[in-house]
């Protein structure tokens, strides 16, 4: 029985050691937990875009100095540094050094970033330092964590409708975004989402794609900026059309929503309905020079016969050639840039029954040349705007604006005396004999900026590609298969050929006649066509030159 009580005791004392044991090795870890106190202090509250600061206050309080201490923090989502203007980048991380904190030390390490997100988000920090003891190898770590809420927004969104929205006539509306930060806010794109009854038909400035997106890229601090956009309302009468607005930042493909907007529409029967069309259709771009045809149809909606009607047309923009006009029965007032028509130019304005209709029409050309004087003339526009009265009341408008496509001009000419190249060989040619001419493409644009231009053209079988190209860094290739020469030139800016120099490039071909062609005329290129997407209408524009023969037509000093 002693035996057993003396083991029992044993047994007891020995557990009690173990636990001893560990309790002292887990105060020990805390103590090492306690030997650098740590507090991170961040805003627990914040408007997006807000600058940030993330303070860590430290104090060493072992008598051991500390080496190495490395204070990284991870930021959350959002988080960016503006380098620049126009510079945002986003961080993930960043660490800070101390070499060394003396014992009993304090101090303090500040971070600050720009942090971005979505009303109510809530976004986790985390701090760690990383550092040894004086004359330790050992590593030690601490970590604390903060969360901050993202929990106001200084952007904004704002509709402005017409006071009247009438079914199939066409209306404007603008969106306004602003904001009242103090900071810069990068990336934005804006989205409309349009009611499945609104038939979209342009935009100013125009979407970056498919009609309903806009990249607004970086907005300045207390800026803004509005999009008007236009369009035809269908469906029933008395019907809500909802339109909804999204304002946030597009990084690659993630979204985040900084602000949305809803307005609810209601549009009505017109009591008179009028409208333009060109050439028959609803087109928003026309070409310098081209001359077209406006018809414009009326009829009265209401029950009420209408009495003394003028119909009159409002040509603005500097794009029209008022001298080309074809007023076809009315009157032109220059004073005001209008067309009238009224019941002293047709009787059939004089009184209008109800659902009575009528059409009226007119040509007019537009400039071969617009107003360039500088490099920031771009991107013309014209506007028709057609107001139906009744004795001074407006009954009805239709307003349509017109982009002016750049005129884009490439052509081909062929040289023996003059150009970069020496030129040899006998002129006119001899069979047998080679001779050199030099072929140069010269292109023109004058308005807007064009991206993807690309010019094509063939030289004969029995033509010959010299090597030689000036500018040499034109990118220019030769197929010697097929002949095919192309000049790859990729952007072009606006008034090339206007304010801005000709762009150009000239080569070196040569020629051997045979016997068979003895006494010909010889082609020495064939037609050249020149392609390019005009950036402000998102058409392409193509224009061709004529094949070009050793009669040499723009050699001054050779004859036929």
């Amino acid at each position: 029985m002693d035996k057993f009580l003396v083991k029992s005791v044993l047994m007891v004392f020995a557990i009690l050691t173990v636990f001893a044991g560990a309790y002292v090795v887990v105060e020990k870890r805390k103590e090492a937990t306690r030997d650098f106190n740590i507090q991170f202090v961040v805003p627990q509250r914040i408007a997006a875009g807000d600058t940030v600061s993330y303070n860590v206050m430290y104090e060493n309080d072992t008598k051991n100095e500390l080496r190495d201490v490395d204070f990284t923090i991870e930021y959350p989502k959002g988080a960016m540094v503006q380098n620049g203007p126009q510079d945002f980048e986003e961080i993930s991380s960043q660490t800070k050094r101390e070499e060394r904190i003396e014992a009993g030390k304090k101090g303090e390490v500040a971070f600050e970033t720009l942090l971005f997100g979505a009303l109510g988000d809530t976004r986790d920090i985390t701090i760690r330092i990383e550092y040894r003891k004086e004359n330790s190898n050992a590593v030690s770590r601490i970590e604390k964590e903060a969360k901050i809420e993202i929990s106001s927004l200084p952007l904004a969104l704002k509709f402005t409708f017409p006071s009247k929205v009438n079914l199939g006539e066409e209306m404007e509306f603008t969106l306004t975004y602003f904001s009242t930060s103090s900071n810069a806010f990068p990336f934005l794109q804006l989205a409309v989402t349009y009611p499945d009854t609104f038939r979209f038909l342009g935009a100013d400035p125009p979407s970056s794609q498919d009609d309903s997106s806009w990249d607004i890229g970086i907005l300045s601090p207390q800026a803004s900026g509005e999009i008007k956009i236009r369009g035809v309302f269908a469906g029933e009468a008395g019907k809500e059309h909802v339109f909804i607005a999204e304002l946030g930042s597009k990084a690659g493909e993630a979204f985040t929503l900084f602000s949305s907007q809803e307005r609810k529409v209601i549009a009505s029967l017109p009591s008179f309905f009028l409208t333009q069309s060109l050439g028959g259709t609803r087109t928003s771009v026309v070409k310098p020079g081209g001359t077209y045809e406006w018809e414009i149809g009326y009829r009265n909606m209401s029950g009420e016969i209408l009495e003394h009607l003028e119909i009159l047309v409002f040509f603005e923009g500097e794009g029209f050639d008022f001298s080309s006009l074809e007023p076809r029965g009315g009157v032109f007032l220059s004073s005001q840039k209008a067309l009238r028509w009224d019941e002293n130019t047709g009787e059939e304005l004089t009184l209008l029954e109800p659902r009575e209709e009528g059409r009226l029409g007119f040509a007019i050309s537009l400039k071969n040349t617009l107003p360039i004087k500088e490099s920031d003339d771009k991107n013309f526009t014209i506007r028709t705007r057609v107001a139906a009265r009744v004795r001074g009341v407006t009954l009805a408008e239709d307003m349509q604006e017109f982009k002016i496509a750049s005129r884009f001009e490439l052509y081909q000419r062929g040289f023996w005396s003059t150009g970069p190249f020496d030129n040899s060989g006998p002129l006119p040619p001899r069979v047998g004999e080679k001779t050199t001419y030099t072929i140069s493409w010269q292109i023109f644009n004058s308005s807007n900026e064009l991206s993807g231009v690309v010019v094509r053209g063939a030289i004969p079988s029995f033509a010959t590609w010299e090597g030689q190209v000036v500018p040499a860094n034109e990118d220019i290739t030769f197929n010697t298969t097929t002949g095919e020469i192309i000049w790859n030139i990729g952007n072009l800016k606006n008034g090339i050929g206007v304010v801005l120099p000709v762009r150009q490039v000239s080569f070196q071909i040569g020629i051997i006649p045979s016997e068979s062609d003895s006494g010909k005329v010889l082609e020495l290129i064939g037609g050249a066509n020149a392609v390019g997407r005009d950036t402000f209408t998102g058409v392409w524009l193509e224009s061709f030159s004529s094949a070009l023969d050793s009669t040499l037509p723009d050699d001054p000093t050779v004859s036929e």
